[in-house]
């Protein structure tokens, strides 16, 4: 794996981290400075996008727009602690968690009342590009691409569809090795992925924790029983034939352990 397509994810991973810290700070601040709980945070972020995405088009500027998003957005948190929120200070937390999910229910309903499910929020040239951040590494890659001919983009609301071009297929064609190389890393990655969710959903099949079963036997016993579950999880996708030959070995040795 290169450490350019790492970094790239770095990228990718640092973007999605902050906008789920900004969620879970408020909702952290709130309920530890304020000690209510509003599940509803999330709602007034999506309001004030839709808000800025209209203001953006009605100003025509775009700094403009998010800039009186700003307090437009604010005056409806306002208006939402007095006339809701205020009354809920007083109740006990399931209270709260109820009438906070009824609202993010209410906004969902009301925003797609009001702007549809989408809404295309027209961005400036600054940050419509891509970046060159070291030499060799241009982010996001996707807008290089069709920069440089190598893919188109549909444009479906706020979303894009990216198709590949000849000249794109072409370069493809002659980097075949380089794409190869990193689709196997994927693969490999995936495979390892799927190996952990199908050890977690045995883990969850058997009786008692780690702890109850390290003092009903021994911890060679509990390596052996961790070590056959993750062979059984690594065949579970395997053909028939496989499978019917790891049915029987375990036959062989359920009857070997019971003495038969």
């Amino acid at each position: 794996m290169s450490w350019i397509l790492i970094v790239e994810q770095a990228l990718n991973g640092l973007q999605f981290g902050l906008m789920l810290f900004l969620l879970a700070a408020g909702l952290t601040l709130v309920f530890g400075i304020m000690d209510m709980i509003n599940l509803a945070h999330g709602s007034l972020y999506m309001l004030g996008a839709f808000l800025a995405a209209t203001l953006v088009q009605a100003t025509g500027s775009f700094a403009a727009g998010v800039l009186l998003a700003i307090p437009a957005t604010a005056i409806l948190g306002m208006l939402l602690e007095v006339s809701v929120l205020r009354t809920l200070y007083a109740r006990d937390h399931l209270s709260q968690v109820l009438a906070t999910f009824a609202l993010i229910l209410i906004f969902n309903e009301a925003v797609r009342i009001v702007w549809g499910p989408d809404m295309p929020l027209p961005m400036p040239a600054a940050l419509s590009g891509p970046v060159q951040l070291f030499p060799g590494m241009v982010y996001p890659a996707l807008t290089y691409l069709e920069e440089i001919g190598h893919a188109t983009v549909e444009v479906e609301g706020s979303r894009k569809l990216y198709h590949i071009t000849d000249a794109g297929k072409e370069h493809l064609d002659d980097n075949r090795s380089t794409a190869d190389a990193l689709f196997a890393q994927f693969n490999r990655v995936g495979e390892r992925m799927d190996r952990v969710r199908r050890a977690m959903r045995a883990d969850e099949t058997g009786e008692g924790s780690d702890a109850e079963h390290e003092r009903r036997g021994s911890k060679e016993l509990l390596r052996a029983r961790r070590d056959l579950k993750s062979a059984l999880a690594d065949k579970w996708d395997s053909s028939r034939e496989e499978q019917q030959r790891v049915i029987e070995i375990l036959k062989r040795a359920t009857a070997e352990i019971q003495g038969q």
